[in-house]
């Protein structure tokens, strides 16, 4: 079982099947939390499906 807790932005734009443009702004904006560390994003999975939840109940 790949129970992996974190994603790099590749992964993220995968996962939501989305354009890193727009990854780009879901992480700077702040709609979904993740750090910087250096040049890469790390984003935390349940940060990624919390954003999904909120957005699929609107």
């Amino acid at each position: 079982m790949n129970s992996k807790k974190t994603m790099d932005f590749d992964e993220f734009c995968k996962y939501l099947n989305i354009g890193k443009n727009n990854g780009y702004k879901l992480l700077s904006s702040g709609q979904v939390k993740a750090c910087k560390i250096g040049r890469k994003w790390v984003i935390q999975k349940k940060e990624v499906d919390k954003f999904l939840k909120k957005v699929s109940s609107k």
